[in-house]
């Protein structure tokens, strides 16, 4: 078996460094080159552009924030259903493993959200959070339609918060009327926190 040579290309980014833990990588931009889905400095969500030539500086643009949690995991897919990537997202919760212990609104939290694009990825994308508990480390997400009914549900997985570890299933549910954004399966679950 031969082996394989990579050439190593520098990113340059305009508007913003990137960390490189968590990254997703997919054409926002519709130009037909990947571009990559991740962390600034700041805690903000951002998206940097790949340019025509791969050796260019790469504008960087914001997707958003879900400040003061960190976000850790995220995976892409067309979560509404209306032709574009949309990104869902998870933290880890900086408090207690073992307890709900003494956090508050403005502690970082284990938080699920999902990113809507507004079709053009360059404009303002709108957050839609789904829950934000005292306890948990969601991280890892992966897109399918479950059940089969036709939307985009999520499988993913939750740690460092026992008895509420393992893998979990996110299952979208539409209806007309107003509904509460979050249904949890289980009758015993880490406390609910709301937004700062």
């Amino acid at each position: 078996m031969g082996s394989l040579d990579f050439e190593e290309h520098a990113i340059g980014i305009y508007g913003g460094a990137m960390g490189g833990f968590n990254l997703e990588y997919t054409d926002l931009s519709n130009d037909g080159r990947l571009d990559i889905l991740g962390m600034n400095s700041r805690g903000q969500f951002i998206w940097i552009e790949q340019p025509e030539n791969i050796d260019n500086t790469w504008n960087a643009y914001t997707i958003g924030s879900i400040l003061p949690d960190g976000l850790v995991g995220m995976e892409i897919a067309d979560i509404d259903n209306d032709g574009d990537i949309d990104v869902m997202v998870g933290s880890y919760s900086r408090g207690s493993r073992t307890g709900d212990g003494d956090v508050d609104a403005n502690d970082a939290l284990g938080r699920l959200a999902w990113f809507e694009n507004p079709g053009e990825a360059k404009s303002e994308w709108t957050r839609h959070d789904i829950s934000r508990r005292k306890r948990g480390m969601f991280d890892k997400f992966i897109a399918r339609d479950v059940d089969g009914d036709g939307d985009m549900d999520f499988l993913g997985t939750r740690g460092n918060s026992a008895p509420f570890d393992g893998v979990f299933w996110l299952e979208q549910v539409r209806s007309n009327e107003p509904r509460r954004n979050f249904q949890p399966a289980r009758t015993q679950e880490s406390d609910e926190i709301a937004l700062p």
